[in-house]
Parts: structure tokens; sequence; C-alpha cells
């Protein structure tokens, strides 16, 4: 949503950790990154301090002992910084001709990546279900070679999830059903 907001296309693929030596098959990255920090473990961090502080609270109103409420609380701002530095640094690498590639654990491991999987035969379909109510197809002609890099990688590698990001439309998610089928919301 972060690089969305700044107008400029790009897109993400996120690569299971089991899934990473097979994928990069298909991946041709122009900017590695190595040492660059996980996102999970920020927002982890900042659900803990959310637990302390409701449990800070809940001392308060019992009159018992515990973590002092004002250090919970910058503790509580510095994770939401450090949350928002991590957003916009990969709102960024996205806005970098090629893919940003993220690991489960959103810690970003390329971006300018350009996806060089072979055209896949699949089928791409809206949804789970389409606006009828059964699964529609999408026409692929429609849209560009962004989209088009995006359904022929997820068709190669469908545990791995594929997000779009027009710059005249909305975000595309796209993952895989199984090996024939991608699914595009």
């Amino acid at each position: 949503i972060e690089a969305d907001r700044r107008g400029h296309g790009g897109a993400i693929i996120w690569v299971p950790e089991a899934e990473q030596e097979a994928a990069s098959k298909w991946i041709s990255p122009n900017y590695i990154l190595s040492g660059v920090v996980e996102g999970a473990p920020l927002a982890g961090d900042l659900c803990d301090m959310e637990n302390a502080r409701e449990s800070a609270e809940v001392n308060i109103k019992r009159g018992t002992p515990g973590a002092n409420p004002r250090v919970v609380e910058e503790t509580i701002l510095e994770c939401k910084r450090k949350i928002i530095e991590h957003i916009e640094l990969m709102a960024q690498m996205i806005r970098v001709d090629g893919a940003l590639c993220v690991s489960d654990r959103l810690r970003p491991l390329s971006f300018g990546s350009v996806l060089v999987a072979r055209p896949w035969r699949g089928s791409a379909v809206f949804g789970p279900v389409g606006e009828s109510g059964s699964p529609e197809d999408v026409d692929l002609k429609r849209y560009g070679t962004r989209h088009n890099s995006a359904v022929n990688f997820i068709g190669r590698r469908p545990s791995c999830v594929a997000f779009v990001l027009s710059q005249d439309g909305p975000i595309a998610g796209l993952t895989g059903k199984d090996r024939n089928v991608v699914y595009w919301w």
C-alpha cells in the first residue's frame, strides 16, 4: 500500500524460505541484499509491547507493581518507528524497475529483479470465484509485462505469492491454486 501510495508501479514476490533455492531459477536479481533486517520480528516486538501495555494497565488498576507504562509507551513508539522505516525502505526498492523479492519473514532478498519464468500454459482466474459465482479466466492480453511475468512466475512456483502494483489500476495479488491454476485477486 505504501508503494502504491507513492504512485509508481512495481512487483513484490513473497518467497517462503523453503522455496528460495528453487525460485531462484526463475529470478534474475539486479541487486542482492544481505544483512537486511527482517520485518516479522519487528511486528512480533510490537505485539509483545502491546501485550505489556495491557498488563501494565491491569497492574495499575489493581495497584500491583509492574512495567512502567511510560517506558512501555516509548518502546511501542520505537517499535512502530522501526516498522515504518522497514516499510518505507521496501517501498523505495519497489520503485526500481523489476521485482522486489522478500522472504516469508519480510526480509528483502533482492530488488530490481527480473522474473525469467518461461511462458506458463495454465490458466489465471479471478478469485477463487468470479462475479458469476464460478471462476472467470483473466484475459492476460489486457495486461502488461509486469502482470504476465508475475503470472508466469507463480505458475512455475505456486507456493510463492506476487503482488503487482499497476500505475493505473488496482493492486493484484497472485497465488497458485495448483500446477494448472493461478488465482488473481
